[in-house]
């Protein structure tokens, strides 16, 4: 369990001067972390994707493709 916890930011003395409860928050605030990492990812690898399809059925297709690139949509409020 230490390694875990060491890799995630809490010290070696907070993990032993802790109950399991105590380090709750640390696990959960990392797997947030971890899902917003891999959002972010997602969402680049759909830029990209899209991207390199445009561009690629534009250099095939001419001036028959259709397709459009993505506009950012920001998630910020």
């Amino acid at each position: 369990m230490l390694p875990h916890y060491l890799s995630i930011g809490v010290s070696e003395e907070k993990f032993f001067d802790s109950t399991p409860e105590d380090l709750k928050p640390y696990d959960l605030a990392h797997e947030r972390k971890c899902k917003m990492i891999d959002e972010a990812l997602w969402t680049s690898g759909l830029y990209v994707y899209n991207a390199v399809s445009t561009a690629l059925g534009k250099a095939i297709g001419g001036k028959k493709y259709k397709g459009e690139y993505l506009e950012f949509q920001s998630s910020v409020v």
